[in-house]
């Protein structure tokens, strides 16, 4: 798969969802209901490591995942020393403590590439996941 064939997929998919955020009933399903009823997991895979590919910019080279075996879903620390451990935060936007450390160390620069975000999306469909490293005691 080119890089062009992959963008458009994901126009593709942003599309749809944009119209189902329309329609009652469908508008509180998220972009995870929309991917998985728009490609396969064969498509999803191919699509992950094509945007793999993508030189957009250097905040979207880090933690951009490579494949569906290869994610690695964020450990909010907030609910990891609050909650009994990673698995029990509900992740982004649910979490504010979470959603608020994402957006502070990952601020909205100037490139508008969804290359990282929809390959993360993506991973939490089809992907196996795995969770990142407990922080440090404070």
């Amino acid at each position: 798969m080119e890089l062009n064939e992959a963008f458009e997929i994901i126009t593709i998919i942003y599309e749809r969802f944009l119209w189902s955020s329309t329609i009652p009933g469908l508008k509180d399903l998220g972009i995870g209901h929309t991917i998985k009823n728009t490609i396969d997991k064969s498509i999803a895979n191919k699509l992950v490591k094509t945007l793999n590919t993508c030189k957009c910019c250097s905040i979207h080279q880090i933690d951009r995942p490579s494949s569906l075996e290869n994610y690695l879903e964020w450990n909010c620390k907030y609910c990891t020393m609050s909650q009994g451990g990673p698995s029990k935060c509900p992740g982004p936007p649910k979490c504010s403590k979470l959603t608020e450390q994402i957006y502070e160390q990952f601020k909205p620069k100037e490139c508008k590439c969804s290359c990282r975000c929809i390959s993360r999306h993506i991973c939490r469909i089809y992907g196996i996941k795995k969770i990142s490293p407990l922080p440090p005691a404070p």
